[in-house]
């Protein structure tokens, strides 16, 4: 065999083997797109997962997630104040509140994908709207992205309190269970765990004063899922859902002389 035939032969060895390794790439980069769509919390945050599957980013949305940036930067852009603010995740994002309250000077602030630190971080934007009251929903993305339980509801404490020393009232709602019935059960029950112990850690802001709690799992879930007949694709809302969150909310928000008062 000469020396260009025995080249020849080594190349065609070779064509195999980086077949195989880009079938392999192919089929992670496929893997982590379709985690992308069902493990998060829409859409927006599909970069950023693809990029923890990766090891290119930390198991945690962050500051750079480039809809969260978007966002931000809209809300920073418009001018005035409200009485009542929806602050959290895709859950608060998902509907117009403005539609279900029509007499309350109301804004939405919810971002798709948002952690307890992307709250925090966007804080100041929330207080100089002079809100009498917020309405906080946020921690499933970051149980979702692996983030400790004790960790999360360090954040969420540091969120009421900043909030709270501004005078602001915080109705802090109970982080919403999963469906268990789709077909990611097994994972779903996991997070249910979870989301069960994060509610169960924050349990003793609802005795604080300045502070009114909603357990939005009470009316939505059972036996720790939340129910089928109020969920869109297993982890979102649909309209029931929301119609029956703007029933347990409705008498919180404020009236001439300030903050209602509402059973704990």
């Amino acid at each position: 065999m000469t020396e260009i035939e025995a080249e020849r032969g080594g190349k065609c060895k070779m064509q195999p083997n980086l077949l195989l390794i880009a079938a392999l790439l192919a089929a992670i980069l496929l893997a982590a797109f379709v985690s992308g769509l069902l493990v998060g919390d829409w859409k927006p945050g599909i970069v950023g997962r693809l990029k923890v599957w990766l090891g290119v980013q930390p198991r945690m949305f962050d500051n750079q997630n480039p809809y969260y940036r978007s966002k931000l930067a809209f809300f920073r852009q418009t001018a005035g104040v409200a009485d009542a603010i929806m602050l959290g995740d895709s859950h608060i994002e998902g509907i117009d509140w403005r539609e279900l309250f029509p007499d309350v000077k109301i804004l939405n602030r919810g971002i798709s994908g948002d952690t307890s630190e992307g709250v925090l971080n966007r804080l100041d934007e929330v207080i100089g709207r002079h809100p009498k009251i917020v309405f906080l929903m946020i921690g499933g993305n970051d149980l979702q992205m692996g983030v400790p339980v004790p960790q999360v509801a360090a954040n969420i404490r540091s969120i009421v309190q900043t909030l709270g020393r501004q005078g602001i009232h915080v109705a802090l709602q109970t982080t919403l269970y999963k469906t268990s019935g789709y077909w990611r059960s097994g994972y779903w029950r996991q997070i249910n765990n979870k989301i069960e112990e994060l509610n169960r850690s924050l349990s003793d802001l609802c005795t604080t004063p300045g502070v009114s709690c909603v357990d939005l799992n009470q009316a939505l879930a059972g036996g720790g899922a939340l129910s089928p007949l109020f969920s869109l694709d297993g982890a979102h809302l649909n309209t029931a859902g929301y119609l029956v969150w703007k029933n347990e909310i409705m008498g919180l928000f404020p009236r001439r002389h300030g903050v209602s008062d509402r059973p704990q």
